[in-house]
């Protein structure tokens, strides 16, 4: 896929940033630092996110902005970072200043569970930027586009929710924590149906940047449903492997709309 110079650099800063914050990550890990340094390594990665975010949003209007689908694809996404990013530093604010190790529910959530709608937003505008209509009167598709989200939700329930206990478990944690998957669900469900239904009838190009989205998508999934996991059975660790599975979810979103910001030139044979 072919870059412009900016989103060159900004692919090679993507880089850079997470090559230096796995390789402090890396470093605390196979050292066994103390506490201060995952809460440290906790409040700096985010800044991966807040790079993909601030790129996405200020190379949106390239791409028509509010008034075309692809602007819009490219401005929810971002700001569904931006809001990822929000949740990171008041996450971190709870376990530096106020010495609260796992803060869930918080208000970390605002901006945690607040980026699922933008990224449902944006999986949607990337079906209409793609020529995807949600309407299709094929019964295969039909039977796609049912099963799809159907799978997903299983397997968040199957995995997580079966065992689910409510006990003392306040009404905004219940919902939270059911929230999240179901949520996850619903964008990684279009961006699967997307990819699916117009893989024989894009070129490579666009093909391979829906690919890196949905991508994100499931890395983001994966992330938020260790995070539940792990707290529902008191093994999350700040600094942790969980931490780094973000770091890998904000990464791949920002190839994603490095990529989604680049022009859509491709070769005959794509």
């Amino acid at each position: 896929m072919d870059l412009n110079k900016n989103s060159k650099h900004i692919l090679e800063l993507s880089v850079v940033l997470f090559a230096v914050l796995v390789g402090f990550w890396v470093f605390i890990s196979l050292t066994n630092q103390n506490a201060n340094y995952k809460l440290a390594f906790g409040a700096t990665y985010g800044l991966m996110a807040l790079l993909g975010a601030i790129f996405g949003l200020l190379n949106a209007n390239k791409w028509g902005g509010r008034k075309s689908a692809l602007g819009l694809t490219i401005i929810f996404l971002s700001v569904g970072l931006l809001f990822a990013e929000f949740g990171q530093l008041v996450f971190s604010y709870y376990n530096i200043i106020k010495s609260v190790e796992v803060p869930y529910p918080s208000l970390a959530d605002i901006g945690f569970f607040g980026s699922i709608p933008f990224y449902i937003l944006g999986a949607s505008y990337l079906g209409k930027s793609s020529g995807v209509k949600f309407g299709i009167k094929k019964p295969t598709a039909k039977l796609l586009a049912f099963l799809l989200p159907v799978f997903a939700l299983y397997n968040a329930y199957h995995f997580f929710l079966a065992q689910y206990t409510v006990g003392n478990s306040s009404i905004l944690k219940v919902f939270l924590d059911f929230g999240y998957p179901i949520g996850q669900a619903i964008y990684v469900s279009i961006a699967a149906f997307i990819f699916l239904t117009v893989r024989g009838s894009l070129g490579g190009i666009m093909k391979n940047r829906i690919m890196l989205v949905l991508l994100a998508f499931l890395a983001q999934f994966a992330a938020d449903f260790n995070f539940l996991y792990q707290s529902a059975h008191s093994t999350w660790t700040n600094g942790g492997y969980g931490d780094l599975m973000y770091l890998i979810a904000y990464f791949m979103m920002t190839i994603s709309i490095v990529y989604l910001c680049s022009p859509l030139k491709e070769s005959s044979k794509a």
